[in-house]
């Protein structure tokens, strides 16, 4: 192939919105800007295995790969698309091509993305190595001139989340330490003309009218008539033994 010198240059590179994380997944997207139409692409990444493990993903045609293309080249048919390890340091190797009639890619646009789970909280350096645009000069394939940024640098993130019980103790404590004072319901102010006088006794007495005033007047009733009748009956006995003695005394008195 050779270089056409008289098209754009081309831009592509590697992008993450998360930092690293340890435990959880980071995900690094290829994104391209297309000076010239380009009709394939080819790129290698290469990471370092101690600190990330590669997630394979499924492609249109249910493989799993370790680029999943997508964007304008989401129709590009798979030439190569492996993971190799070479003096230690894993590396992506992927080429895809459109093939006639498809229309030739251009613009800026996202090309693949790359899945890891994070093993290490530590700075990571990625490399994108011989990134290579691919175009049509009459019949011949040219390559496109491309720039890229050869490394893209995370920095560690924040420690691996609370568990949910914490975050939930901590969220419940925070939403009462905020709550100001203001919103905290205080009891109304009574008002002199509000305090009713205490009824007298006769309305008192005149409302006792429900069923459960009516028995409990009774139950009175009945305990006050029950206190006469015991002192009734109290007062008929000693009577009696009274008679009983006089009696018993007469007899003695005329034996």
């Amino acid at each position: 192939m050779t270089q056409a010198q008289e098209y754009p240059t081309s831009v592509v590179e590697l992008r993450a919105d998360s930092l690293v994380r340890q435990g959880e997944e980071l995900v690094v997207d290829v994104y391209a800007n297309l000076a010239a139409p380009a009709y394939g692409f080819g790129l290698q990444i290469n990471y370092d295995p101690t600190q990330l493990e590669l997630q394979p993903q499924e492609d249109g045609s249910g493989a799993d790969v370790p680029l999943r293309v997508g964007g304008v080249f989401a129709g590009a048919q798979r030439i190569r698309n492996v993971q190799e390890t070479v003096d230690g340091s894993a590396m992506i190797d992927a080429v895809y091509t459109l093939l006639p009639p498809a229309d030739a890619a251009i613009g800026e646009s996202f090309i693949g993305r790359l899945s890891f789970i994070v093993l290490q909280e530590a700075p990571i350096e990625i490399h994108l190595q011989s990134p290579r645009l691919i175009a049509l000069d009459g019949t011949s394939a040219v390559d496109l001139p491309v720039e890229s940024a050869e490394v893209l640098a995370l920095a560690p993130g924040m420690p691996v989340q609370e568990t949910v019980v914490e975050a939930a103790e901590t969220t419940a404590a925070s939403e009462v330490a905020l709550v100001p004072e203001t919103q905290i319901a205080q009891p109304a102010p009574v008002a002199l003309a509000d305090v009713q006088a205490a009824p007298a006794l006769d309305d008192v007495v005149a409302t006792l009218n429900t069923p459960n005033d009516a028995l409990a007047a009774m139950n009175r009733t009945n305990s006050l008539m029950n206190a006469v009748l015991i002192g009734l009956l109290t007062m008929i006995t000693i009577l009696l033994g009274v008679i009983s003695a006089v009696a018993f005394a007469t007899i003695l008195a005329v034996v």
